[in-house]
């Protein structure tokens, strides 16, 4: 007869990744530049910039689509300026979950693998590359923790443990619509020939089931003045967002993990009073993807035994996870770049393309090492733009002294802005001004009770020819393994040797009841 005992468990929300991977699309492209472009000289810059515009689980598929855009610089042959075209097709991928997924959030990312292009004659391009589109999907599940036990002759073992319950996860879109009006030091756009953004958490706030947001998008875009001298300028903008989302679960005092992703953005040139192309009406999406935390302390049972009966418990090593904190890094790098070219006599234009970052916990630091290719267009000496590319690789050491070192580290890259110098004709110093927020989860892992048989028709044989035990123990021997080897119980342990202590200081001699 098996006997009735009482299991205490608790319920936790983990997040449980359901499905990650990436699919590949290509790239092939024959076509004639619009009639409104005069011919090519010589490529400058062609770049892809894949856009995801939706996302949708429908049963056991998960469609992504998007927009692809392929853009060309490249050098007038007739006014030797910069011109600029683009052309755009839609793509879709496709990816079997293998099983039904609900309530699910949904993370996306694009990676262009490669881009060939060249001028098959002055007004045709031949282009051939590949981008990867990957996935993550996420959803809460729920894990019992079994706590504690209760019933008769049971003795059992507790640790504490510090954890994060998942309360919420979602994913919203929102909208920024926002007009622009352009530095009075800058001249009126014609044609737009690269623009980018790029979102910066500020801070957020939560209160019930809602969560509230305040970021600032950075806007940089290098335009056409002037089409017929081909004069050029570039310039940064600051679009602050605030945003209310509904989140189930959350509550004042959550802790969250924020991402926001840029899905597309969409620049319009408009007249001012004056009828000059000063402002700019920026239309932009971006995904919100956050998980709200309850941190909280629960008991976890280690170990358990009857002291009258035979027992089978059955151990599993738990993972439990902990939100610990959000942090931002700040880091500045500077690096020399020698371009190819005669004589450098301005720079026109700097971006940055790829960036990765990689954080690790090393020597009681945590260490983001960094991936970045610097994009530079600069005129010559022949008053020519020239363009030139250098990947420049870095680490940031943050100090991470006395705090855990089992940790999990979740990492960006951002670039709020670079600056560059001539150093001479041939040398360019560029400063990147770069936040790297990281998100900080803590690990626990631990023996733990799943479950026990205890069974009445078995009863422990003990040598009852003593009532007690005479036992040397060893400097720091638990009193539960002495207890349990022997199937009494600790307090009875304790109790017999006028002893507090769970762990010995000394060799000693103690008595066993039995």
């Amino acid at each position: 007869m098996l006997m009735e005992y009482n299991i205490n468990k608790e319920e936790l929300g983990v997040c449980k990744v359901a499905f990650e991977g990436c699919s590949e699309q290509s790239i092939d492209l024959d076509f004639n530049l619009p009639d409104y472009c005069p011919d090519i000289q010589r490529i400058l810059k062609c770049h892809v910039c894949p856009k995801i515009s939706a996302r949708t689980i429908v049963n056991d598929r998960l469609n992504v689509e998007g927009i692809s855009t392929v853009s060309l610089m490249y050098l007038d042959s007739e006014k030797k300026v910069i011109r600029y075209c683009e052309h755009s097709s839609p793509f879709s991928a496709s990816f079997n979950l293998k099983e039904n997924i609900e309530n699910a959030i949904i993370i996306t990312n694009t990676k262009v693998e490669y881009i060939n292009c060249r001028a098959t004659s002055p007004r045709r391009l031949d282009i051939h590359g590949a981008f990867s589109v990957c996935v993550k999907v996420k959803q809460k599940n729920s894990k019992n923790i079994i706590c504690g036990v209760s019933g008769e002759s049971i003795e059992q073992k507790k640790i504490t443990a510090n954890i994060s319950n998942l309360v919420g996860l979602g994913q919203q879109q929102f909208s920024v619509n926002e007009t622009i009006e352009l530095t009075s030091d800058s001249p009126a756009i014609e044609s737009i020939i690269r623009s980018n953004v790029a979102v910066f958490m500020n801070d957020y706030r939560t209160i019930t089931n809602k969560l509230i947001i305040n970021a600032t998008a950075l806007l940089n875009i290098f335009y056409i003045s002037d089409i017929e001298s081909g004069q050029t300028k570039a310039s940064q903008y600051s679009v602050p967002i605030s945003q209310i989302i509904d989140m189930d679960g959350i509550e004042d005092d959550s802790d969250c993990h924020i991402i926001l992703d840029v899905l597309s953005h969409d620049l319009q040139v408009k007249v001012d009073g004056s009828g000059n192309g000063n402002l700019l009406a920026l239309d932009m999406k971006v995904a919100i993807i956050a998980s709200a935390y309850e941190n909280k302390e629960i008991k976890v049972l280690a170990d358990t035994y009857s002291t009258e009966y035979e027992y089978e418990p059955v151990y599993e090593n738990v993972s439990l996870t902990k939100f610990f904190e959000n942090i931002d890094i700040n880091h500045t790098e500077k690096s020399t770049i020698e371009l190819n070219v005669p004589k450098i006599l301005e720079v026109m234009d700097t971006w940055v393309e790829v960036p990765t970052v990689n954080a690790t916990l090393t020597d009681g630091n945590i260490v983001s090492k960094c991936k970045l290719n610097v994009c530079i267009l600069a005129l010559n000496n022949e008053q020519e733009p020239v363009y030139s590319e250098r990947p420049i690789e870095f680490e940031h050491i943050h100090n991470w002294q006395d705090k855990p070192e089992d940790i999990n580290i979740d990492t960006n890259i951002l670039v709020k802005s670079i600056d560059c110098k001539i150093m001479n004709n041939q040398n360019i110093e560029v400063a990147l001004n770069l936040k790297i927020p990281a998100t900080i989860h803590t690990r626990s892992i631990f023996k733990s009770i799943t479950s026990i048989t205890i069974d009445e028709e078995k009863p422990i044989v003990k040598d009852t020819s003593a009532a007690l035990i005479v036992y040397y123990a060893n400097k720091d021997e638990n009193i539960w393994d002495i207890a349990k080897s022997y199937n009494t119980s600790i307090n009875a342990i304790k109790i017999e040797n006028e002893m507090e202590e769970d762990i010995l200081k000394d060799r000693q001699m103690i008595l066993i009841p039995i």
